[in-house]
């Protein structure tokens, strides 16, 4: 849900969403505009702890980066804010654990989508996300048991790949070696 007609910076909206009232509540700052992020299901929450734990078990001990939970906070530009649901960003990109954000985009951001998400939201994310250097965007349908990768192609458009539950993701490109099999992924949904 937009909140507003004005156009914020990141710094703007960080002011914004830190008046008390609003602690309770998500924002995101899409192209500028401040957006309401819906609650998340009992089954989002379920699904995005445990992705966070299968991505950490693969990048801890080979001390690859780290893994955010959907309150960590991606600065992508002056423009844009975005929380993933779960992020992976290299250690080089990070700029430090202090601070409330990162100052870059994730190299890899998974959305949990709920039913209520609209396609042009997601759309829209991916876009942020890809146009400003995260390699893939991954959207997890928990009630389709699917997932849509979003990568960049050459020509600036994005190129969309759907995988099925018995499938299996991978993004050797931002995670050498790490696949997902989305069997083991989904089967926290029971």
């Amino acid at each position: 849900m937009v909140l507003q007609e004005k156009l914020y910076t990141v710094d703007e909206f960080l002011e914004y969403i830190n008046r008390p009232e609003l602690a309770e509540r998500q924002f995101e700052l899409h192209e500028a505009v401040i957006v309401e992020m819906p609650s998340s299901s009992k089954k989002n929450t379920v699904l995005e702890a445990w992705l966070i734990t299968l991505l950490n078990i693969f990048i801890v001990p080979k001390d690859l980066g780290v893994v955010t939970s959907p309150d960590g906070g991606f600065k992508i530009n002056e423009r844009n804010y975005l929380q993933p649901d779960v992020g992976f960003i290299r250690h080089e990109r990070t700029g430090g654990l202090e601070g409330v954000e990162f100052p870059v985009c994730p190299d890899l951001a998974i959305e949990v989508i709920s039913p209520s998400e609209s396609a042009y939201n997601v759309m829209s994310k991916a876009r942020i996300y890809l146009h400003n250097g995260t390699a893939a965007m991954w959207a997890f349908y928990p009630e389709e048991r699917a997932v849509d990768e979003f990568r960049l192609a050459s020509d600036g458009n994005l190129l969309v790949k759907s995988y099925g539950s018995e499938d299996t993701l991978s993004a050797d490109d931002v995670l050498p070696g790490f696949k997902l099999d989305l069997r083991e992924a989904f089967k926290v949904l029971k």
